[in-house]
């Protein structure tokens, strides 16, 4: 079932999160990067393909022009609204259904292709959500999502967290104070989920084996090829971005 915390964290950051994917979007050299990813990992197709907890829409701005009959999922109202705003600016053809990710609306064998972007973190049960994904999917179908661990990932020491704390100071008017740095992240409001204690992306493998997914692979370092100035000393310097990829067996 959906998080409520979790829900009105994200309903109450829509309008700041949005602020930062549009820099994104506007940033010809992220834009770029951060399609060229996707790109080469979904590839082009005339497929339906589900944006899992879409938030405002970043991943579907990436890949609106692959070909893709494209549905934004999200369990927040707040960002679903902000995602259909984005999609009408720019000429973006999508559904936006609102649900959980652990029970999913849509019948079985739906989609083609499911896509997610720092949602899995953020759900009570990772592991139902799995299991929709792989119901929902066709047979043959590929999952393909990228996340981090935010809470537990090697490179997130003490002295790399000062060190990210004074470059991003640098890029800011003004330094950017602990108080301002921890109302920004407010990542208490995580600590109760299954990421507070995960390792990843060795706990994300296994269940998505479990989950009955095979041809799975993941990919270190996405930080690296997308994030630079602000964005990568803010997060790309002590988080590592991985992508994971996996598909349903053709028999189902």
């Amino acid at each position: 079932m959906a998080d409520q915390t979790v829900a009105e964290h994200w309903n109450r950051r829509s309008r700041m999160y949005n602020s930062s994917v549009q820099r994104d979007y506007a940033d010809s050299r992220a834009f770029r990067k951060w399609k060229s990813v996707y790109t080469e990992a979904i590839g082009p197709g005339t497929g339906r393909l589900m944006d899992c907890g879409c938030g405002p829409g970043t991943v579907t701005m990436y890949i609106s022009d692959l070909g893709y009959r494209i549905t934004d999922y999200d369990q927040s109202p707040e960002m679903l609204r902000t995602a259909k705003a984005n999609a009408e600016t720019l000429g973006i053809d999508a559904e936006f259904v609102e649900g959980d990710a652990e029970e999913m609306p849509f019948e079985d064998g739906t989609f083609d292709i499911i896509v997610s972007q720092n949602m899995l973190w953020t759900v009570p049960h990772p592991e139902k959500v799995f299991s929709e994904w792989y119901r929902v999917l066709k047979d043959g179908g590929r999952i393909v999502y990228i996340d981090g661990d935010w809470f537990n990932d090697p490179k997130k020491t003490r002295f790399r967290m000062r060190i990210s704390h004074l470059m991003t100071s640098l890029y800011i008017k003004g330094r950017e104070t602990r108080k301002e740095r921890d109302e920004r992240e407010r990542m208490d409001d995580f600590r109760h989920l299954w990421s507070f204690g995960a390792h990843r992306p060795a706990d994300d493998l296994r269940m998505v084996s479990e989950a009955g997914f095979t041809d799975i692979s993941v990919r270190n370092g996405i930080e690296k090829k997308v994030l630079h100035g602000i964005k990568y000393w803010r997060y790309g310097f002590i988080y590592n971005y991985f992508m994971v990829t996996a598909r349903k067996p053709a028999d189902g």
